[in-house]
């Protein structure tokens, strides 16, 4: 995974860049179809703040933002907020794959003979048994 750090008005320590990409690379069990993040750090008025923006593969982008009075404590909120998205993106995924798996070859009798057709993919859903 392609991991960019960018820091603007501020200079970020080594150590919260260092935690910052390892984070980045656990979420990474979550879709392991992550391409790549981008990490931007900034400090505006006494505020800081932290925008991740990770890419999936066949997805939009999922974005995560974060401020506290540290980079640290700006970057576990933001991370959290990652965490949850890409864990909810992978739940939809798998709910959607066994509800498409059940009804993916459901087996529907013709009226006149005892043989059966079997329809694949969107027919079966919407074919009633008298098909």
């Amino acid at each position: 995974m392609d991991i960019t750090m960018n820091a603007r008005h501020c200079t970020v320590p080594e150590s919260i860049r260092g935690q910052a990409q390892a984070r980045l690379e656990r979420l990474q069990r979550f879709d392991v179809r992550m391409l790549g993040a981008t990490v931007t750090f900034s400090a505006e008025s006494g505020v800081k703040q932290v925008d991740i923006r990770a890419v999936i593969k066949g997805g939009p982008p999922q974005l995560g933002h974060g401020s506290g009075p540290t980079f640290r404590s700006a970057l576990d909120r933001a991370m959290e907020r990652m965490e949850r998205q890409v864990k909810r993106r992978r739940e939809r995924r798998r709910t959607y794959r066994t509800r498409v798996s059940s009804t993916f070859e459901t087996p529907i009798s013709k009226r006149s003979g005892s043989r059966s057709k079997t329809f694949t993919g969107r027919s079966a859903r919407f074919c009633s048994s008298s098909c």
